[in-house]
C-alpha cells in the first residue's frame, strides 16, 4: 500500500501545524524560541564579552551609555517522531491496520520532509531512528518504513518509557495505533514529561466498528495480544453491550490524548485515505 504520486504532489507544499511542539533542531524554516544570528530582529540584550561587536546598537549606547547587542530570530526544524504500533492486534484481519499504518507513516513522513522538518521513525521493538531531513530523502524514509513495518518486529508492544527516553524534547509525536493498550494515560505520561505534542491516529477495522455480521450463537474468539481464547454467545444484547464498550474505549483514548493537549482522529481502514489526508487533516488543523 504505497502513496499515489498525485497525493504526494498535492502535499508538496504542506506543513505540519502543531499547537505547541517547538522547532528546536538544526537550521530550518520555522521560527523558534532561540535567538542569535539571523535575518529578523527579535530583541536587545546587554553586551557580554565575546559577542559579535557588529551587532552592537550604537544609538542605544548614545542614549544609555551601555552597550546592547541586537538579537535575531533563529529558524529551526520541527522534530516529528512517527510511532507505529506494530503489536499483535495490528496484525489482525490480514494485517489491514498495519498496512494502513505503513501508508500513514510514509505519507506523514513526506509532509515533514517537504516542510523542511526532520522526521524520526519508531515502532514496536524499535528505538527511534536517527533524523531524516529534506524531501530528497523521501526514498530513504520509505525504505526505513518498509523495513521496520513489514513484520520484522511485529507482535511486540510499544515501549513508551524507551520511546520517551529517546524522543526529542518538545517534539511532535504522531502515534499510529489501534490503541488496544492498557492504562493508556500512564503509558503516555513519559511523553508528557518530554513536553511532546501527541497526534493519535486511532485505526479501526469495519469488523471492529460493527461486528453485527457475526453469526448468532456460540463463537470462540482469540485475543491477538494475549493469545487467550474466550467463548461467547453472539446475541443482540451482546452486540449492544459491545457497541457501548467500544464507544467508551474510543472516548477513553480521546480523553487521554486531549488531556495532554493532543489531537485524536479515528481512522477506519476502509476510509478514502485521499480524502482523509487532503481534506480531513487540513480541516482538523493538522497540516496546512
Amino acid at each position: 500500500m504505497k502513496p499515489d504520486s498525485h497525493i504526494l504532489q498535492a502535499l508538496a507544499r504542506a506543513r505540519f501545524q502543531p499547537r505547541f511542539a517547538q522547532a528546536s533542531t538544526g537550521t530550518g524554516q520555522r521560527r523558534s524560541r532561540d535567538v542569535g544570528s539571523g535575518m529578523d530582529f527579535a530583541d536587545y540584550r546587554e553586551y557580554a564579552q565575546g559577542d559579535d561587536t557588529r551587532h552592537i546598537d550604537t544609538a542605544l549606547y548614545a542614549r544609555h551609555g551601555k552597550y546592547f547587542v541586537r538579537q535575531f530570530e533563529v529558524e529551526r526544524r520541527l522534530p516529528a517522531l512517527l510511532v507505529v504500533d506494530n503489536s499483535a492486534s495490528m496484525l489482525a484481519e490480514n494485517g489491514m491496520k498495519l498496512a494502513l499504518a505503513r501508508w500513514l507513516a510514509s505519507v506523514m513522513g513526506f509532509v515533514g520532509l517537504a516542510g523542511d522538518d526532520e522526521v524520526w521513525l519508531s515502532a514496536s521493538g524499535m528505538l527511534p531512528s536517527g533524523p531524516i531531513r529534506g524531501v530528497k530523502n523521501f526514498a530513504r524514509w520509505s525504505d526505513l518504513v518498509s523495513h521496520h513495518l513489514n513484520g520484522v518486529s511485529a507482535g511486540e508492544p510499544l515501549d513508551f518509557l524507551a520511546l520517551a527516553e529517546h524522543c526529542p524534547r518538545n517534539a511532535l509525536v504522531l502515534l499510529i495505533s489501534d490503541f488496544w493498550i492498557e492504562d493508556l494515560e500512564s503509558c503516555l505520561a513519559p511523553l508528557g514529561e518530554k513536553e511532546a505534542e501527541i497526534w493519535a491516529f486511532h485505526l479501526q477495522t469495519p469488523r471492529e466498528a460493527d461486528p453485527s455480521d457475526l453469526p448468532n450463537g456460540a463463537l470462540t474468539l482469540d485475543d491477538a495480544e494475549s493469545g487467550e481464547s474466550v467463548d461467547i454467545a453472539v446475541t443482540p444484547a451482546m452486540l449492544a453491550d459491545y457497541a457501548e464498550a467500544l464507544e467508551a474505549h474510543v472516548a477513553g483514548v480521546r480523553d487521554a490524548v486531549t488531556a495532554m493537549g493532543g489531537r485524536h482522529l479515528l481512522v477506519r481502514t476502509d476510509a478514502d485515505m485521499e480524502t482523509f489526508i487532503l481534506r480531513s487533516c487540513r480541516e482538523n488543523g493538522l497540516i496546512r
